[in-house]
């Protein structure tokens, strides 16, 4: 009877461990330490530009952790198929570890789309001198939402930088954006979306 009961306890105690380490709500991209302004795309898509690709548009029905993100379609363009969206001019640290990624999904199109995060350094606090780029690994993205999160250090001379979100593929699609980081002393949403009280 005792080993029952320490099985029964053993499985209520672990039942509540897992209710109260479940998600939270949603932890998102507004973490101290983003420099990333809008990075949620709750209510609207600006502080970010199209640089390449099609229809920048606010979904506000969708996101990755919470209602709101932005769509884009990557459309031929020339001989691409890319969609580059870029933040405004960030303030760097030179030396200084950052973070950087977003989540992303695609919502239309074949499989095949390949998706990375890329931060590009200057030296000038306006972005106006090219230093180098930091590339993170693309991934090939699907329908649901994925996150692309990567650690490295901002070359000794950067004073600014620009963050981009880059998707490609070798025929037509939307990919929806949300969550955009990039920052000092942050960590991805999955790791951050556990409370345990």
């Amino acid at each position: 009877m005792k080993d029952g009961m320490d099985r029964a306890a053993w499985i209520v105690g672990f039942a509540l461990l897992a209710l109260v380490a479940a998600p939270a709500g949603a932890a998102d991209c507004n973490q101290a330490g983003n420099e990333l302004s809008n990075c949620d795309f709750t209510n609207h898509v600006g502080d970010w530009t199209l640089v390449t690709g099609d229809m920048l548009i606010h979904e506000p029905a969708d996101g990755a952790t919470a209602p709101g993100c932005l769509e884009v379609s990557g459309y031929f363009n020339n001989t691409t198929y890319d969609v580059w969206v870029v933040s405004d001019c960030l303030p760097v640290t030179g030396g200084g570890t950052y973070q950087s990624g977003f989540s992303v999904k695609r919502q239309t199109g074949q499989a095949g789309v390949e998706c990375f995060a890329q931060v590009t350094y200057y030296t000038g606090v306006t972005c106006s001198s090219f230093l180098s780029n930091e590339v993170t690994p693309g991934i090939v993205i699907d329908s649901i939402w994925q996150e692309i999160f990567e650690t490295h250090v901002a070359p000794a001379t950067a004073e600014s930088a620009a963050f981009l979100m880059i998707c490609g593929h070798s025929s037509d699609y939307e990919v929806r954006f949300d969550d955009a980081l990039y920052g000092q002393g942050l960590v991805p949403a999955e790791l951050i979306s556990f409370t345990v009280e």
